[in-house]
């Protein structure tokens, strides 16, 4: 992307926390100088109607929306509406309450045109002087200004903030032409931007795929192109090569569909034992988050080993699965809803580990899952599934023919991923430059070569 912005002639110092200096002729304002404050109404998730009026609920504010709101996730039938706040075209909407200081009033300004309400927990600013939508929606969400709603925060487990220390905000305001140049220009580059990521993430979509089709051509045929092939006798497994042999997982484990520890949240800890949960595992097959843990008198049955493969068994993760191992993960346990699967000395686990990734894995377990209030498979219908395994020398090469491919592969997706990633950087330090005046971008002009941002 080339930029030809530049700084304005002359600044003036500025009282802003986190801002130096603003252009000359900028002015500051409280935001008690420019609108009024008033309070969202109450109401609950039963008020909602697949085709009634736009509402927008302070959590919404934080999951679906981001310095704009041009359309409703949640609508409430009309009868209810006396129990919100109406709002109007402009409108900036903070969310009153939330779970860290960082986020604590988080704003959108409400682009909706129709009749629209909004919910209780909101905090509603409505300008009363002339100000762009637009410039707003970008300066009161973006870092300078999120700092200064930080440090209004209060509370221990829920932060909370109010109109009486928002009105104290203060924000730099251009002339209104002005603020409609900027506007222009974040709206364009913020487009860009927003053509880049996706470009990008279409590149790992496919990255991922074609990791997947790699993955699922050698688990399931090997490694030679010109290799014999027969059936396996199993419907969804198809043919095999001539030689591998097909065996039911039960029957290549020596530890066959063991339940983890049922441990109350009550008997959680801060160290000892790492517990697992279907909610640690990520859809990969890593560990994610902090964790947490259990005593170390735990009894040795429910200890991980390395080379263990965990299932889980049921909701929307079902037939997710993990592979341990005890250098890279530390000390484990398992819970009640993960279910452990440990290979026979004449498999490798990693092999297994596999298979368990696989579309062919897949289809039997969500043809097996039970479908109630959430899927379920239980460790029998795990311990049934037919699986093709070749010689032992055969799995440790497609092994390590696998872990160099994926490793590339990977490789290439955490690059494409920090790209993401640094783009969205950029996109919060430009706004941030521009609503505050570190750069003129009145007469700024944007060149896209090619491809290239």
């Amino acid at each position: 992307m080339r930029n030809d912005t530049h700084t304005y002639p002359t600044y003036k110092l500025c009282s802003i926390p986190q801002i130096c200096q603003i252009p000359s002729h900028w002015e500051v304002k409280r935001l008690a100088q420019m609108g009024t404050f008033s309070k969202g109404g109450g109401g609950t998730k039963d008020d909602e109607a697949e085709h009634g009026l736009p509402c927008i609920r302070y959590g919404d504010i934080y999951t679906s929306h981001k310095y704009f709101a041009t359309q409703s996730r949640s609508r409430i039938h009309p009868d209810r509406t006396p129990n919100y706040a109406r709002i109007k075209y402009g409108d900036v909407l903070f969310a009153g309450s939330g779970e860290t200081i960082e986020d604590i009033g988080k704003s959108v300004v409400s682009l909706i045109e129709e009749e629209a309400y909004c919910g209780g927990d909101v905090i509603l600013f409505r300008p009363t002087v002339q100000v762009h939508p637009r410039f707003m929606g970008y300066t009161l969400d973006s870092p300078p200004f999120a700092f200064q709603k930080s440090s209004m925060g209060r509370g221990i487990t829920i932060m909370h903030i109010y109109s009486s220390q928002l009105k104290n905000m203060c924000i730099p305001l251009p002339p209104l032409d002005e603020q409609a140049a900027i506007v222009r220009y974040l709206d364009h580059t913020d487009d860009l931007i927003n053509r880049y990521i996706s470009a990008k993430e279409r590149l790992i979509a496919l990255l991922e795929e074609q990791r997947q089709a790699i993955i699922d051509q050698a688990v399931m045929r090997g490694l030679d192109p010109n290799v014999r092939l027969k059936t396996s006798g199993i419907q969804w497994l198809g043919d095999v090569p001539q030689h591998w042999k097909v065996r039911k997982l039960k029957q290549v484990c020596s530890q066959q569909g063991q339940y983890g520890a049922n441990i109350p949240a009550s008997e959680y800890t801060t160290s000892g034992i790492r517990f697992l949960r279907t909610t640690d595992i990520s859809a990969d097959g890593d560990v994610v988050g902090e964790g947490v843990y259990i005593p170390l008198n735990l009894s040795p049955e429910h200890i991980l080993n390395t080379g263990d493969i965990l299932l889980t068994r049921s909701g929307a993760t079902v037939g997710q699965s993990f592979l341990y191992d005890k250098e890279r993960h530390g000390k484990c346990s398992f819970a009640g809803y993960l279910i452990r699967f440990s290979p026979s000395p004449e498999i490798l686990p990693k092999f297994v580990y596999l298979f368990t990734t696989t579309a062919r894995f897949q289809n039997p377990v969500q043809q097996s899952a039970i479908v109630s209030t959430i899927e379920n498979v239980n460790a029998e219908k795990y311990a049934n599934i037919h699986m093709p395994i070749p010689p032992f020398d055969e799995q440790m090469d497609i092994v390590q023919h696998l872990d160099e491919l994926t490793r590339q592969i990977d490789t290439t997706i955490a690059g494409t991923g920090r790209q993401i990633e640094l783009m969205g950087e950029y996109r919060t330090r430009l706004i941030a430059d521009a609503v505050t005046g570190q750069i003129d971008v009145r007469n700024a002009t944007i060149e896209v070569p090619g491809q290239h941002l």
